[in-house]
């Protein structure tokens, strides 16, 4: 996702009229209908209408940070996360905010399938993985150890094969034997 930093999507839009001091327009000029999005305007601040509509249109693993409660947003963070994910570089995810969307599964699920109790899946999540856990949870998870230490928005993909063989390795275990 791109932030488009013209008039169109600025606060000092007021009505089609620019209130800014940018290098675009000058204070008090019409702003025309039509603006190139790869314009980008030295003045530009988010407008209300735009920041409400990135919030909605971020990926998943960008607002999630952002919705819980005990969350404060931090506008500056939230722009450097967009633009750094733009670029493809990799921003930090929370693994099991990660393995929650991937997999497709709760938390209670992920602590039944791991043998543990919700608590220690949320502490997990908020203070990291102890190496005990992680030595229990990566071949049970199909997850390589080093996700455990920090994950990233780039190792998605590689997470989405994990998945996938968790499922094909899953499948084959609950199989009765005859």
């Amino acid at each position: 996702m791109r932030i488009i930093r013209n008039c169109n999507t600025c606060e000092f839009n007021f009505n089609q009229i620019c209130a800014g001091h940018g290098d675009i327009l000058s204070y008090g000029d019409a702003i025309p209908e039509e603006l190139d999005n790869n314009v980008i305007c030295t003045g530009w601040g988010v407008s209300f209408e735009y920041y409400d509509s990135l919030i909605e249109k971020v990926p998943w693993y960008i607002q999630k940070n952002y919705s819980y409660m005990d969350q404060s947003i931090d506008y500056d963070e939230f722009i450097r996360r967009i633009d750094a994910d733009e670029k493809g570089l990799g921003i930090d995810v929370n693994l099991y905010d990660a393995i929650e969307h991937v997999y497709g599964l709760k938390i209670f699920e992920l602590a039944e399938i791991l043998d543990v109790s919700i608590g220690v899946i949320m502490y997990a999540r908020r203070r990291g993985t102890v190496s005990k856990r992680v030595i229990e949870f990566s071949p049970k998870l199909c997850i390589p150890p080093k996700f455990f230490g920090k994950f990233l928005s780039t190792d998605l993909s590689e997470l989405e094969q994990c998945c996938k063989e968790f499922y094909g390795v899953k499948q084959i275990q609950d199989v009765p034997h005859k």
